[in-house]
């Protein structure tokens, strides 16, 4: 009836507003602003920077520093070379705010945490293929974190790897 369509209406209104906000200004640029651990940059910013060219953005670098001092507030994108070695080198997550919605950055917070110790990448691993079938094994390799699954590891290669 007349309420349902109404609401279809305001649906449709909210959608095109949401798809405004997430989408740059006109006018704004395909600004990339890279930036990151010194070293990391000195041996990447080559390439990234003909990668970024070739798809027709716009690739600058720069330090922590000029983004927080909103020197870049222009950007669609943010290539963040960092370690993830618990100091940021790109951005912090107090300046996460202050972002627009339809600016991108290259960063997941807490990564190295999770996936670059051997014990917790083994760890998130098994908690992610908890309850799969074997044929989903193909596609990883098997860890085991020793002493602790010692056992498994035993079994695993008398019946498996034998």
């Amino acid at each position: 009836g007349e309420k349902t369509v109404s609401q279809v209406l305001q649906i449709l209104k909210l959608m095109e507003q949401t798809e405004k906000s997430i989408r740059p200004p006109s006018g704004h640029g395909e600004k990339i602003i890279i930036l990151g651990k010194a070293f990391i940059l000195k041996r990447d910013l080559e390439i990234w920077d003909f990668t970024f060219s070739q798809a027709k953005f716009n690739p600058v670098a720069t330090k922590k520093e000029d983004v927080q001092a909103h020197k870049h507030d222009d950007f669609l994108g943010m290539k963040c070379l960092d370690l993830f070695d618990g100091k940021s080198h790109c951005i912090e997550p107090t300046d996460l705010p202050r972002l627009e919605r339809y600016q991108k950055i290259s960063r997941l917070y807490g990564l190295r945490k999770t996936l670059w110790n051997k014990d917790r990448f083994c760890d998130t691993l098994s908690s992610a293929l908890a309850g799969y079938n074997e044929e989903y094994m193909e596609f990883v390799f098997p860890c085991w974190l020793l002493p602790s699954m010692y056992d498994d590891l035993m079994q695993k290669a008398r019946t498996v790897y034998k």
